[in-house]
C-alpha cells in the first residue's frame, strides 16, 4: 500500500543522484545529443543549398518539388510516430544506438 502521509520533509540530493545514475539518464542525454548534433551537421547544409537552387535557379520539375517540401513541412510529425515506431521494431532497430 501507499506510505501513509507524514511531515515534510526536504529533499534528499543523495537520492536524486542515485537515481540519475541507476536510471542511466547520463546515457540516454548523451545518445540524444549525439543524434542530435550529427543530424543537424549533416542536414543544415544540405537543406540550406536545396533552399538557395529552388530559389534562384528555375528549372524544370522546380515547382513539384518546392511543393513536396512545402507538403513534407505540413504534415504533422506525430502522425508518424506510430508507424515510425513499427516499423524501427520489424528491423530490429528499436531500442539500439549506433554510439
Amino acid at each position: 500500500m501507499w506510505p501513509r502521509p507524514g511531515p515534510y520533509r526536504a529533499p534528499a540530493l543523495g537520492k536524486l543522484l542515485e537515481r540519475l545514475e541507476r536510471g542511466r539518464i547520463g546515457d540516454a542525454l548523451f545518445n540524444s545529443l549525439f543524434v542530435t548534433v550529427g543530424s543537424l551537421l549533416l542536414l543544415l547544409p544540405i537543406g540550406a543549398m536545396a533552399a538557395y537552387v529552388l530559389a534562384r535557379y528555375p528549372f524544370r520539375g522546380s515547382r513539384t518539388l518546392f511543393a513536396g517540401f512545402m507538403g513534407g513541412m505540413m504534415f504533422p510529425n506525430f502522425l508518424v510516430i506510430v508507424p515510425l515506431f513499427f516499423l524501427l521494431n520489424s528491423l530490429h532497430l528499436y531500442d539500439t544506438s549506433s554510439a
